[in-house]
């Protein structure tokens, strides 16, 4: 399976190196390109606040895994989570891909229905993928 990892801090790293390890086609897609790639992972330049650079990335993926952070800022938050947000779900519904948030703070959120659920055994917080099919 091809799938998108979209960020590559802690989770995002961790993440691409547990899918490529099982065989899935493993695409980077961030501003910047990271210094270590797991073998089997390839980068793809993409800003998730610029729509055409984030469909370019995940065009032909079965699946789309956000793992970016915006830093805690309200001002930014309040106008790039919404945008990033749309954009994912534009792209994924265009692929008809899978979008899947990964946050690291979910064991802290309350309980919700989810259709994915992965951990992260090797991260100290343990992380847990949420995610839910896109139509």
């Amino acid at each position: 399976m091809q799938v998108a990892i979209v960020g590559y801090g802690a989770v995002g790293r961790e993440t691409a190196k547990i899918l490529a390890a099982r065989g899935d086609r493993v695409i980077v897609a961030q501003r910047k390109r990271p210094k270590n790639l797991p073998d089997g992972a390839e980068f793809v330049e993409a800003d998730v606040l610029d729509l055409e650079s984030l469909r370019r990335a995940c065009a032909s993926c079965a699946a789309v895994i956000c793992c970016l952070g915006f830093r805690y800022d309200s001002r930014i938050w309040e106008k790039a989570w919404p945008l990033a947000i749309d954009n994912f779900l534009a792209v994924c519904a265009q692929a008809r891909a899978r979008f899947i948030f990964i946050n690291r703070y979910a064991s802290t959120a309350p309980p919700i229905r989810t259709t994915t659920m992965m951990a992260i055994p090797s991260h100290p917080k343990s992380p847990v993928a949420l995610g839910s099919p896109v139509r």
